[in-house]
């Protein structure tokens, strides 16, 4: 056999076998996509049960079959921001919008840390690329928390504006209702915080905490007997709980009165 029919031969069958590789090649990693997501499901589900550490762990795994995955990627720095490990999750959410730039749920999420590390104006900015995107769904999240930056830099306008834009978005959004009441009231601007703190019980009644906070306004403007009838709210679905506690030690003092 000559050397040139030989070389033509060996062409041939790499021609052949050339496929054949390529197919084992994209069977072995649909496997390793598959085992990731397997990981991916069992980290979050420990999570969502609390047991954050678990969680994680596992979702290290999925990592590492499937690193460039940007939802992955912002679900180990959503862990890791529950376990108080901020700078890390930061770390998580930059490598989860480097391969998705467009991404509001992580720009908004990653916010929330700037949030917890009191980094009010990192945290705007994060939350105003979330609320500006047309593509997000959920930009009440963003609204509201825009609105709690601006609060905790004693900016109580442009809290009070983040508010109403998160309300327009969703009429019914209880916690947007609560901090709008809080941020009239540390304007003081006694009769909208009421309003507020009203619309924030009729979206959701069974709030303790709301009650609570609504009695205390009250109490400020010389509304006892509105008070009373707050408190005792507050004591009905406050169960054992703290807020439940305070409503039942001002309760006997007002009616002790």
């Amino acid at each position: 056999m000559s050397v040139k029919f030989r070389s033509r031969c060996s062409f041939l069958l790499l021609l052949i076998l050339l496929p054949v590789f390529l197919a084992s090649c994209a069977t072995n990693r649909t496997g390793e996509l598959r085992r990731a997501e397997a990981l991916r499901n069992l980290g979050n589900a420990l999570v969502a049960d609390g047991k954050v550490r678990q969680g994680y762990a596992e979702l290290q795994k999925a990592h590492k079959l499937d690193p460039k995955n940007p939802d992955l990627n912002q679900e180990i720095a959503l862990a890791c921001r529950d376990m108080g490990k901020y700078d890390l999750s930061i770390q998580y959410f930059n490598r989860a919008l480097k391969y998705k730039s467009n991404f509001p749920e992580a720009w908004n999420n990653l916010g929330t840390v700037y949030l917890l590390m009191g980094k009010w104006d990192k945290a705007i900015f994060c939350f105003k690329d979330a609320a500006n995107n047309l593509l997000y769904e959920t930009p009440q999240f963003a609204y509201n928390n825009m609105g709690t930056a601006y609060f905790n830099k004693g900016d109580y306008e442009n809290a009070i504006e983040n508010y109403q834009l998160a309300i327009k978005t969703v009429g019914s959004y209880f916690m947007a209702y609560l901090n709008l009441a809080r941020a009239y009231e540390a304007r003081q601007d006694w009769d909208k915080a009421l309003e507020a703190y009203k619309d924030a019980n009729l979206s959701f009644p069974r709030d303790s905490g709301a009650h609570l906070l609504m009695a205390r306004l009250l109490l400020r403007m010389d509304k006892k007997e509105d008070a009373i009838k707050e408190l005792k709210l507050a004591v009905k679905y406050g169960g054992e709980g703290k807020g439940a506690t305070k409503a039942q030690v001002m309760l006997r003092t007002l009616e002790g009165q």
